[in-house]
């Protein structure tokens, strides 16, 4: 299965290079997954094998149309198209974890009995940083 979530992230990461939109690309995909997070219910729709493709994809356009760029949501019709809609959302982890990769990032979590405020976490992202030599994005749990 990892082979075809690595196939289809790799095809949306090289368009976004292509368009040389990669961090842009990341950014969106983030916030479709937050979707994705927030409404399972969305998610098991568009993976629902009772709907045709047709009704799938205008779901997907009548949602994202105006939220996110036009190559990707034909990206998703793509994935659709293809009947891989059961793996939109790895296959949209995938591509995040292609684009960090590349930009050179790493993500972690800081667990902590109080929450930190984001001076603090942007204080300990600098730190490391500078020891890893790659930009850090750190969240608290």
């Amino acid at each position: 299965m990892k082979q075809i979530f690595q196939r289809y992230a790799l095809a949306l990461f090289w368009l976004a290079q292509e368009e040389n939109q990669i961090s842009e690309f990341m950014n969106e995909c983030q916030q479709i997954l937050k979707i994705f997070a927030k409404n399972q219910d969305f998610l098991q729709l568009i993976k629902n094998d009772a709907l045709k493709k047709e009704e799938k994809k205008e779901i997907l356009s009548s949602v994202f149309k105006n939220e996110i760029p036009s190559k990707i949501l034909y990206f998703m019709n793509v994935i659709v198209d293809h009947h891989r809609e059961k793996y939109i959302q790895e296959i949209i982890e995938e591509f995040i974890q292609i684009c960090l990769k590349h930009l050179n990032i790493k993500k972690g979590t800081i667990y902590s009995t109080i929450p930190l405020s984001d001076v603090q976490i942007q204080k300990m992202e600098e730190k490391i940083s500078t020891l890893l030599k790659s930009k850090v994005i750190l969240q608290n749990q």
